[in-house]
Parts: C-alpha cells; sequence; structure tokens
C-alpha cells in the first residue's frame, strides 16, 4: 500500500499527471548505483495523448552508451488522485496516487541486463516545481535491496 504521498500537499501548484503529460515533453536523467557512482545517463522524448480515463506516453530513452529504447504507458486515473499503469516490459500493474503537488507510482520493471530480463523494483516520486518542471526520483532495488537510483528533469517543449 502506498504511504502518504507529500506532507506539503496543500502547496501550489498541484499536479495533474493527465494535463501536465499531454503533447511533448523532454527529459535527461541518470541511473547511479548504490554506492552513488554514475552509471548511465539518457534523454527521453515523451509523447503523451489524452485517452478517454488518462493518458498515453510514449517514452523515447537514447541512453550515453548508444542503446535505445521504447516504454510505451497506458495511464488509467481512478477515483481519490490513484492511478494504475501498464506497460509491456511491467510486471503486472504500476499503482499510483498524486497528492498536491506530489506523486508516487511503484511498478516491477524487467530489465534487460547480459541478454535476459531481470525483475527490479521501482519506487518513482515526482514533484511538479513552481517553474512547471516536473522532478523525478526512483529507488530501484531486487528481493527489497537497493541496487540504485534514477534522477529524471522533465520539461514541457
Amino acid at each position: 500500500m502506498l504511504k502518504r504521498v507529500d506532507d506539503k500537499a496543500g502547496f501550489a501548484p498541484a499536479l495533474d499527471l493527465a494535463r501536465w503529460f499531454a503533447g511533448r515533453t523532454m527529459a535527461s536523467g541518470l541511473f547511479e548505483d548504490r554506492f552513488g557512482r554514475l552509471k548511465r545517463s539518457f534523454v527521453v522524448d515523451v509523447a503523451g495523448a489524452p485517452s478517454a480515463n488518462g493518458i498515453n506516453l510514449e517514452e523515447d530513452f537514447r541512453y550515453d552508451d548508444g542503446q535505445v529504447e521504447r516504454r510505451v504507458w497506458r495511464i488509467e486515473t481512478l477515483p481519490g488522485g490513484r492511478f494504475t499503469g501498464t506497460a509491456a516490459d511491467v510486471a503486472g500493474l504500476a499503482e499510483g496516487a498524486v497528492e498536491g503537488r506530489t506523486a508516487r507510482m511503484s511498478y516491477t520493471l524487467m530489465v534487460p541486463v547480459n541478454g535476459r530480463r531481470i525483475a527490479m523494483r521501482f519506487n518513482d516520486r515526482m514533484v511538479l516545481m513552481p517553474d512547471d518542471t516536473l522532478l523525478a526520483s526512483a529507488r530501484v532495488s531486487k528481493f527489497g535491496l537497493t541496487i540504485g537510483h534514477v534522477f529524471i528533469a522533465f520539461r514541457k517543449v
């Protein structure tokens, strides 16, 4: 079960994921291991198309080592600020909640490692900043042990 999302939920601006991601968004980010060492950096081009009950997101990743990756999310909004998401490389259902300017989402991503796919748990937190930048961080774990962290800054185009 998700914990309280944001102790400062009443602070403006409020986050509406479907509205914020509608259209084109660019992002840049990095992955660091559990010791804080930079392992990879990347840029992401995101195209968001509103759907009847949420938003569909097409994410195109370009990593610093030349690898490219595409993830297509189907996000469905639910009552009470909750939402769910699916993607081809996500095992099961991603679950999240938005409160005020903060969103949290948890899911298991099948990450390609040495020619096979390994299930890793992601616990994301996204915070909408006053300048309309969306900052995201994720704790990445396997068997409950932290593998590393992802940090991403999203900007509207």
